[in-house]
């Protein structure tokens, strides 16, 4: 229950830090800047500007920042990607997408490596910020754990569209998962990785977060399926 109640907590911090940095209120990481919240208050940090520089604060910040690397990787391979090398394929590619479940999603973001920066586009994107801030957008949560449940081997393009012409096609009724789940007709617009139970791991949109969708909330939108591995 603490958990679940800080975790809680630090989405509404980001929330309200995003809000702050949007209307330059403060700059910095949003991430840095949550922590610095957690630890002085959303008060002191918009007083400040950003991270308050009252001794405790900044060494706060530093110690989360350099820890979380160390939890991030607790049950995972060497890899650190949530993936068990020579395990099977589809629960490799979930376990690795699923671990950055909380990331922001940025247009544009992601590589095999993890998030990046996003790009501008000109609209919605720019507007959250997606081109300063690291995160994954939808194509590019997808190719990092197709890669990472490979082994490397498997590098998909930075694009729905193209990848919705790779792999295996799959019937949707006949779907399991580990599958990548395309929507859109006649351009596919958006993917997700299927965990089973009518829900994907999805980076929806700008303003959202990597998290787990319903299908259900996908009705009216043409869904086509493919199998790598």
């Amino acid at each position: 229950d603490a958990v679940m109640a800080q975790g809680r907590f630090d989405c509404e911090l980001v929330g309200k830090m995003q809000a702050a940095l949007d209307a330059g209120r403060v700059s910095g990481d949003v991430t840095d800047l949550m922590l610095a919240a957690y630890n002085a208050g959303a008060g002191a940090v918009y007083g400040a500007g950003g991270i308050p520089q009252n001794g405790e604060t900044p060494a706060y910040v530093s110690r989360i920042r350099t820890l979380e690397a160390k939890y991030t990787q607790i049950g995972t391979g060497p890899s650190g990607h949530g993936v068990v090398p020579g395990g099977p394929f589809a629960t490799n590619l979930i376990d690795a997408a699923s671990q950055w479940q909380g990331t922001r999603y940025s247009w544009g973001g992601g590589n095999v490596n993890g998030p990046t920066k996003g790009i501008r586009d000109g609209g919605t994107g720019d507007r959250f910020g997606d081109y300063a801030n690291a995160g994954f957008d939808c194509s590019g949560l997808t190719l990092y754990a197709v890669n990472a449940a490979s082994g490397g081997t498997i590098v998909l393009p930075h694009s729905a569209a193209v990848q919705s012409r790779m792999g295996t096609a799959v019937p949707v009724t006949q779907i399991v998962p580990g599958d990548l789940l395309f929507f859109g007709n006649p351009k596919v617009h958006h993917v997700g990785i299927y965990i089973g139970n009518g829900q994907m791991v999805n980076a929806p949109q700008s303003g959202t977060l990597v998290r787990i969708d319903n299908l259900s909330g996908w009705r009216g939108e043409t869904m086509t399926a493919r199998r790598f591995g």
